[in-house]
């Protein structure tokens, strides 16, 4: 055998080594995104008293955003007992090792001697002693005990029920808002309230409560631990609120969940020979001239290629120009309709224009959300969307849903 055959040979076995290895790597990531997710949500909003406003809004909201996110999802709203019952345990049935579970719920709900009743509709005109809640209502503990018996490893409850007490007849031995789960009950679960034990949370003026709203926002971030998200909410909440509504979770959980898991897109640090990506070095410097002339460079360079007038936008919002980013937008989007920062871009610059392109921006994320094919472009649809009554400056987008923003690559 000479060495050459030799050679050929050990380099063949690298090469079928290294394959391999990249297939594993691949199932893994495969693994983690296409693990089986199932949610139930509740929502209580039309009581015969003490009606809510915006509990319905919540779990219609948290249902589409979940089954955008992969989940498979049963929603059931203004329930009585019997529905809520019989969802918890059909809902229990399909969990299994392997499946993430969460539960959902927005309505009233009181505490009595350490436990959480989740108070269903027609329930509140039939209870007339705090007794009655243990037959009448549903306990958390109901929801935990079916969730544990499934064997699966991540469970996640969100409990958006911490009202004022519905009950005008009877108060005494009720506490305000919900009592902290007992260690025992919570094994393998993410625990979350709208506001701290013994506190009451606000139901909200506009479609969602603060609670739901600020969750609405951040769980289609990528790559963003379930712990973390919960705590960026907290700080939300608390922020819009004035201090007066402090989220709370506990976790007794193991590894990382994440809503949206993505590869991390790797973008060369120097790539030769680009004036782009030397352009871009420039508009995050500030050195706006230069990263002008880098852009103009490219245009020449590839005058069919759309890149530059889509650089060229975000010069001129860096430059406070909104109108001019639009045009340049406009340009690129006349010649390639279905690019993706440009569109992205087109509505983030519409949103801060103001007035009636608000509505425009609005306008322009539904047609994306119904027919462009990029799920990260619709997931910065779906957080443009959530915050957009509350934006002011292009700071605020850059806070809240920048890490939503379609990843630019950069090409050799």
């Amino acid at each position: 055998m000479t060495k050459n055959t030799l050679y050929l040979i050990l380099l063949c076995l690298m090469l079928m080594g290294q394959a391999s290895f990249s297939r594993e790597i691949d199932r893994g990531l495969e693994g983690q995104s296409d693990q089986k997710r199932i949610a139930l949500i509740i929502g209580n909003s039309h009581y015969q008293s003490r009606s809510l406003r915006n509990p319905v809004n919540d779990a219609q909201d948290i249902a589409r955003t979940l089954r955008n996110l992969g989940f498979s999802v049963m929603l059931k709203t203004d329930a009585n007992q019997a529905i809520m019952e019989s969802a918890i345990n059909a809902f229990a049935k399909k969990l299994r090792r392997g499946v993430v579970g969460l539960f959902y719920y927005s309505g009233h709900g009181v505490q009595y001697q350490g436990n959480n009743y989740l108070i269903p509709i027609g329930a509140i005109s039939s209870i007339y002693s705090a007794e009655q809640l243990k037959y009448k209502t549903v306990n958390t503990g109901y929801v935990l005990g079916a969730m544990a018996n499934a064997g699966n490893k991540l469970n996640i409850v969100i409990l958006d029920a911490c009202r004022d007490n519905p009950f005008k007849g009877f108060s005494r031995g009720l506490q305000r808002g919900l009592a902290r789960v007992q260690k025992s009950e919570a094994e393998g679960t993410l625990i979350a309230y709208a506001t701290s034990p013994g506190n009451t949370a606000s139901d909200g003026y506009g479609r969602n409560s603060p609670y739901t709203k600020h969750l609405l926002r951040l769980m289609p971030t990528p790559n963003l631990p379930i712990e973390l998200l919960f705590k960026k909410v907290r700080v939300a909440v608390k922020r819009e609120t004035g201090g007066r509504q402090s989220p709370w979770y506990e976790a007794s959980i193991e590894g990382d969940f994440s809503f949206v898991r993505t590869r991390q897109n790797i973008t060369p640090s120097n790539p030769t020979n680009n004036p782009l990506f030397e352009g871009y070095q420039f508009l995050k410097a500030g050195e706006w001239r230069k990263a002008e002339r880098q852009f103009n460079q490219a245009a020449r360079k590839n005058p069919r290629s759309v890149e530059p007038w889509y650089w060229k936008a975000e010069l001129a919002l860096a430059r406070g120009h909104k109108q001019v980013s639009i045009n340049y937008l406009n340009q690129v989007l006349k010649q390639k309709k279905t690019h993706i920062h440009s569109l992205a871009l087109k509505m983030k610059v519409l949103l801060l224009l103001g007035g009636r392109n608000i509505k425009k921006a609005k306008q322009l994320g539904s047609r994306i959300y119904k027919h462009h094919p990029s799920q990260a472009l619709k997931n910065w649809v779906i957080c443009l969307k959530q915050v957009s009554g509350f934006i002011i400056t292009a700071t605020d987008i850059e806070t809240q849903c920048q890490s939503q923003f379609p990843v630019y690559q950069f090409n050799d």
